[in-house]
């Protein structure tokens, strides 16, 4: 879609932004242009939750003919489009691939069939304990001897009384 075929479509006002009613609405003009660059499979979906319900999120690099052709500052680098489950779109511009991460993808979180410890000592998967180490013990070597013998390599996760949880490096 070009501006052209959007101010066609959509009444756009002077400073650019969609005023038509609908998913649209109150967005830049260049939102249904990122929207089909989307359905198109041109973008990177991101995993996001928004007050406990679903959203689509997804990212798109910005090229500098892009930028030009549809107004946008020289700092939006990337642009997340997000479907909210009422159907609007909204775009959020960002200067770096970084910036636009740090806001929108949801920090991953232990799996099913991962391995959970609350202590560093108890190694827990599917609720049950699977691996006990000694104080003196080298968690990760114990912990990668184990997966040997298994022959299974979960993400292994601590988890807080909380219930906060951090991925645990096994490489050192």
């Amino acid at each position: 879609m070009t501006p052209e075929q959007v101010r066609e479509q959509y009444e756009v006002n002077a400073n650019d932004f969609i005023v038509s009613p609908g998913k649209f609405e109150a967005e830049h003009f260049s939102a249904p242009y990122f929207y089909d660059s989307i359905l198109d499979g041109c973008a990177e979906s991101l995993d996001w939750m928004e007050d406990g319900c679903g959203v689509s999120a997804d990212l798109i690099a910005i090229g500098a003919d892009e930028r030009a052709l549809w107004n946008l500052e020289p700092e939006d680098g990337f642009v997340v489009v997000v479907e909210h489950d009422n159907g609007f779109v909204t775009l959020h511009f960002y200067d770096s691939e970084a910036k636009a991460r740090a806001e929108w993808e949801r920090e991953p979180e232990p799996q099913e069939d991962d391995v959970t410890t609350p202590d560093h000592r108890n190694f827990y998967q599917w609720g049950k304990l699977v691996l006990s180490i000694g104080e003196d013990e080298n968690m990760a070597a114990a912990l990668n001897a184990w997966m040997e013998r298994e022959r299974y390599w979960p993400s292994v996760w601590f988890v807080s009384d909380h219930g906060n949880a951090r991925l645990i490096d096994l490489s050192a």
